[in-house]
């Protein structure tokens, strides 16, 4: 099975450098992220989806719209648990989480929208209603896969941004997340 994050940014802000360095790319930084699962979409059933049921972020064929510098920040603060435990990725500007859980040598993930009386999944074929993750063939990958996929495309993300700007060596906040992916990787 192959499995890979892709991220796709809108564009760089003419602040990217500074926003690194003050914490302010939580907010500048908007983009997509999609799952590439045999290199098929995970958002491929997601054109359509409701206001109703998913929420008012984007959620399309395209991927997931979210704040990338945030998630993956609140993603590699998880990195170690993926496996060991179930495991949350949210990303306060926006109202869906990445909930990550364990069914023996798999990680079944999902996309959540959770509203003061109603809990909706996207799990890569439909939505659902329900208070449980919904578990299928489209959303279970191996543990290893997974965090392989997952770091792997985080750290295409980086090389492709210091590619762009490449005074981002300069900054250290940009130089300890590629380390941390680097060093994962490696």
């Amino acid at each position: 099975m192959k499995f890979k994050l892709k991220i796709t940014t809108y564009e760089y802000p003419d602040s990217l450098i500074s926003d690194i360095q003050t914490g302010e790319i939580e907010y500048s930084l908007w983009g997509r992220l999609d799952f590439m699962i045999n290199e098929t979409t995970f958002f491929q059933n997601a054109d359509g989806l409701s206001e109703e049921e998913m929420g008012t972020s984007s959620i399309s064929s395209l991927g997931l719209t979210i704040p990338v510098h945030g998630f993956m920040c609140s993603f590699l603060e998880k990195i170690n648990d993926i496996g060991n435990k179930a495991i949350i990725v949210e990303e306060g500007q926006i109202d869906k989480e990445l909930v990550m859980k364990i069914k023996k040598e798999d990680i079944v993930f999902a996309i959540r929208h959770k509203r003061a009386s109603k809990v909706h999944w996207y799990d890569g074929e439909k939505i659902s209603r329900s208070e449980k993750m919904p578990i299928t063939k489209y959303n279970s990958v191996p543990i290893d896969v997974f965090k392989q996929g997952m770091m792997g495309g985080i750290e295409e993300y980086l090389d492709k941004t210091l590619s762009e700007f490449p005074s981002l060596k300069q900054a250290e906040e940009f130089n300890d997340l590629y380390k941390q992916v680097s060093n994962y990787i490696s």
